[in-house]
């Protein structure tokens, strides 16, 4: 499945205009209305994102939880709501998309029975990305709002916790935190060291992305170069979706790590993914299996272990695909290389018509809003499990049959 990165940068140059003065007062603004205080709320998962519910003026609305993001709402919310831009400034997504997006002060909101007041967000379209469009969410509670608190996300139980103390969400505190700091919208950053050579700085603690350790490919030169017998799988094409799209062609590497170290915690045998996207960051595929507590006032995060983490081998057709608003269709939009899909003679931007006895002949955006949600496309689960299948895709106004078997890539 694609993955879905809300990492949002803002762009603040070093020589301040008013504009972009009054963005960071926005930004780094607000508070708890509360003093002392612990609360619990359940979450859902959509598309693997969190979602929870988010109370203004005595009506809920559903929001996105992401620490790689400032607060965003919709276009349509900000209209219900009635708020007017106070100033606008240049943002960028994960994929290097970017535009102008006006901000506005939320003067009240609610997470279960906390009260947020004065917390600055932006306005933006959330449809503008099929993949954030199928979330039907109205926001986005960013890394500004989570500062002001520390968190508590528990997957096994699908809860999450906000509280002034540390120890009020510790369940163990035999547990070693892992030290990060704060960007100006409040995303944590912390370091890791790869395979005992390679340090990167900077990576993001992002709650908002559907993946695990996803870098940029830039940091491999010196990985591979320092192990010949690293083990590499390699996709061209898009890789993620972000705030306003999909990513455009790049590269994918997914190498095998002998080991990542963060701080004292060891991570060992995991597939780490490099792309051509500026950021680096640790998403859910990988936190969802802790208990995450997230300190930003004394700036240290906690992994508790729930369960077991195993992600070294890749076995794949190797193909992706997704719905494309150009095609109103379902296209090819990653192939491995030395793969079934590749060697067969897939090909990027193929439309795909069946896998299987599953059809795609008449897919929409609806159709792919199904699958995100719940994978319930008729037997699309079943079809994941499979070690062979059948695809008929359309090329030009040729129709091709393309028997595939899966394989060990990693």
């Amino acid at each position: 499945m694609i993955r879905i990165i809300l990492i949002i940068i803002l762009y603040l140059s070093n020589y301040f205009c008013n504009g972009q003065e009054k963005v960071i007062k926005l930004i780094t603004g607000g508070e708890v209305a509360q003093t002392i205080f612990k609360e619990q709320i359940p979450f859902e998962l959509r598309s693997g994102i969190i979602v929870v519910e988010v109370y203004i003026k005595g009506v809920a609305y559903k929001f996105i939880l992401d620490t790689g993001a400032p607060t965003v709402i919709s276009k349509q919310l900000a209209e219900t709501l009635d708020l007017s831009y106070v100033t606008k400034n240049k943002v960028s997504d994960s994929q290097g998309n970017a535009q102008n997006l006006g901000f506005i002060e939320i003067d009240e909101f609610t997470i279960g029975n906390i009260q947020f007041n004065n917390i600055g967000s932006a306005v933006a379209d959330l449809n503008k990305s099929v993949e954030i469009g199928c979330l039907n969410v109205d926001g986005i509670i960013g890394a500004n709002v989570f500062r002001k608190a520390i968190w508590e996300f528990n997957f096994k139980n699908q809860t999450v916790a906000l509280s002034n103390s540390a120890s009020k969400l510790l369940e163990d505190d035999s547990v070693k935190g892992i030290k990060f700091t704060q960007d100006l919208v409040g995303t944590p950053h912390f370091t890791i060291q790869l395979n005992k050579s390679l340090i990167i700085k900077e990576v993001a603690l992002d709650i908002g992305s559907t993946g695990g350790f996803s870098l940029p490919n830039e940091k491999t030169k010196g990985l591979i170069s320092n192990d010949f017998n690293i083990k590499v799988a390699t996709a061209i094409g898009s890789s993620s979706a972000g705030f306003y799209g999909h990513g455009e062609k790049d590269t994918l590497l997914n190498v095998l790590i002998d080991t990542i170290k963060l701080d004292n915690f060891d991570i060992k045998n995991i597939i780490v993914d490099f792309t051509n996207e500026s950021s680096a960051t640790l998403g859910l595929e990988f936190l969802k299996n802790f208990n995450v507590v997230i300190d930003w006032k004394n700036e240290i995060f906690y992994l508790t272990p729930q369960r077991p983490y195993t992600n070294n081998t890749l076995d794949s057709f190797g193909f992706k695909f997704a719905f494309a608003k150009a095609e109103n269709a379902f296209v090819i939009i990653q192939l491995y290389e030395n793969s079934e899909a590749k060697s067969q003679g897939l090909q990027l931007g193929d439309v795909l018509l069946s896998i299987d006895e599953v059809n795609f002949k008449d897919a929409r955006e609806d159709d792919w809003c199904e699958y995100l949600n719940s994978k319930t496309i008729k037997d699309m689960k079943v079809l994941e499990n499979k070690k062979s299948l059948k695809l008929t895709i359309k090329r030009d106004k040729k129709i091709l049959e393309l028997n595939l078997n899966k394989r060990k890539l990693i």
